[in-house]
């Protein structure tokens, strides 16, 4: 899962090589494999989300910038209402510099999976 989330973040845009690694991770089988567009939808990417976290999308750009970037924060539940109930560090996860939000999301939520396991 490393190799696959360091592959993602060295994408510039969606990949369908990408996708279907993803797809066999999740458990998909066969020749072809479904399309699955996880690096391309946003609804897609969010349904690599475990359960239980919550979900952060940003787009940075500075005004000078020929273009942003995303950025994707999952943090497990345990937040409520504004009180900090848990130590960040484990409860956090963070991807950046994403040139989509799908990406961005699914680096995040693959490493959410590799932490929780």
């Amino acid at each position: 899962m490393d190799e696959l989330i360091s592959r993602l973040g060295k994408l510039d845009g969606p990949s369908t090589d990408l996708d279907d690694a993803i797809a066999r991770l999740e458990g998909y089988r066969g020749h072809p494999l479904p399309y699955t567009g996880y690096t391309a939808s946003i609804d897609a990417a969010l349904s690599l989300v475990p359960k239980g976290w919550w979900v952060e999308i940003r787009l940075c750009k500075n005004a000078d910038a020929p273009r942003g970037f995303y950025h994707c924060k999952l943090e497990r539940d345990g937040d409520v209402a504004g009180f900090d109930l848990e130590p960040d560090d484990e409860m956090e996860i963070e991807a950046t510099n994403a040139p989509t939000a799908a990406i961005a999301i699914c680096r995040a939520a693959l490493e959410a999976k590799r932490i929780s396991t």
